[in-house]
Order: structure tokens, then C-alpha cells, then sequence
């Protein structure tokens, strides 16, 4: 045991085997499942959700499309996500 936290081990080998392979899936947005109606400016906004199988880390990207009012880029950082214990 110590006072500082040791960051925890890589899986070098699916670090091997996976280098640079990424997933890139078409993603667009969903209406609240509280019953609410979606705001019409989200509605037809499309995003690219791009799945890291190095490190399983993912990246939500909005293209830029013209005239939409939206500026496009980052949704989401590349980042671990937790996966729902509900579903």
C-alpha cells in the first residue's frame, strides 16, 4: 500500500493489436425519453461517434454543416464513458 495511487496497468497487448484501429459510427440525436418533445433546432443535427479499440475511449464529433446555426467540432472529448447498468 501507499499514500499515492498507482494509475492502473494497460493492456499492452490489445494495445498492440489494436493500434490504430477506430470504429466510426453515424449517430443522430433522440428524443428525451421523459416524454418531452425535441427542441426543432436539434432536430436532423447528425453526429460522428468514433470508438478507440486501443484504449476503448470514445469521441462524439459534430460535422460542420452550413446554415445550420450550429458551429460543428467537439461533442465529446475523447474520453472513457461508463456503460448503463439499466439496458
Amino acid at each position: 500500500f501507499s499514500i499515492r495511487p498507482t494509475p492502473p496497468k494497460k493492456d499492452l497487448k490489445k494495445l498492440k493489436e489494436n493500434s490504430g484501429r477506430t470504429l466510426r459510427f453515424s449517430i443522430a440525436m433522440k428524443n428525451p425519453a421523459n416524454g418531452t418533445e425535441m427542441k426543432p433546432c436539434n432536430e436532423g443535427r447528425i453526429f460522428v461517434l468514433m470508438l478507440f479499440l486501443e484504449d476503448d475511449t470514445i469521441t462524439i464529433r459534430e460535422p460542420p454543416l452550413r446554415n445550420s446555426g450550429h458551429i460543428g467540432g467537439n461533442f465529446l472529448c475523447r474520453s472513457r464513458v461508463k456503460k448503463d447498468e439499466k439496458n
